[in-house]
């Protein structure tokens, strides 16, 4: 699963309901990405901020909690939507190839990132038993 980590890292995107599932570092829950890749762990760190933090903890009377100055440290923040928290599961979203956000199967994730090789003439000579 290591080896492929890279190649469904674009596809993966997370779809907040309750928000108590997604990380609020590591998943892509926004149009920004991973915020791990905007928000050093050093700067978590000095926060004070878990790096286990979910979505959900980070969010009090529908308004983002981030520590004094980040929104001027990290101007990215600023462009953040609160999400509007429900009861509703948070879903595991798949990024099609052709853009579609689609709910995530092993049957689509294959479709997109099998190698597809070209039809050959010769395809019905070949015998397999």
């Amino acid at each position: 699963m290591l080896s492929i980590r890279d190649m469904i890292k674009g596809h993966v995107i997370y779809e907040i309901g309750s928000g108590d599932r997604i990380s609020m570092w590591y998943d892509k829950w926004n149009q920004h990405g991973p915020l791990c890749d905007i928000i050093s762990k050093r700067a978590r760190y000095e926060a004070r901020l878990d790096d286990n933090l979910k979505v959900s903890e980070m969010i009090v009377n529908r308004k983002w909690v981030w520590p004094d100055g980040w929104e001027d440290r990290f101007p990215v923040l600023k462009d953040l939507g609160v999400p509007d928290l429900t009861n509703k599961e948070d879903k595991v979203m798949w990024l099609t190839n052709n853009s579609q956000t689609v709910m995530f199967s092993t049957k689509q994730a294959w479709s997109d990132l099998r190698d597809v090789w070209p039809s050959v003439v010769w395809k019905n000579v070949v015998w397999f038993k």
